[in-house]
């Protein structure tokens, strides 16, 4: 997923600086052409806008990238959550037989006893 916004983001980047290299373009023609003055203060409009809309774009992508990277460790830390807790339930039934065969232990050790005693009465 973060892969694919930072695909867009770089897509969208470059098509915000082929529109702008197209008006810029268009401005030089139009200095060529003998309006040369008034284009070049387009021209330096122009790119001053681009170079404002490239760096909000930039921030845009930087914080979609920023979200992406935090959803990523968020669905990461759920999926450890949820290990953890399959871990805790295996270890608490592996306690539970554990306890019960060291009853069925303890139980065959006293019916033991209890035979050994009255086999010497």
């Amino acid at each position: 997923a973060a892969e694919l916004v930072a695909e867009c983001a770089r897509v969208d980047a470059v098509m915000a600086e082929l529109a702008a290299e197209r008006q810029a373009s268009s401005l030089v023609e139009q200095a060529a052409r003998g309006q040369s003055e008034q284009a070049a203060e387009h021209l330096a409009a122009a790119l001053a806008a681009a170079a404002a809309e490239l760096a909000a774009e930039r921030q845009r992508t930087d914080a979609r990238n920023a979200e992406a990277v935090n959803d990523a460790d968020l669905a990461q830390a759920r999926v450890a959550k949820d290990v953890l807790e399959a871990l805790k339930v295996g270890l608490e039934a592996e306690r539970q037989s554990a306890a019960a065969a060291l009853a069925q232990a303890a139980s065959a050790e006293h019916e033991a006893e209890r035979q050994r005693a009255a086999a010497a009465a």
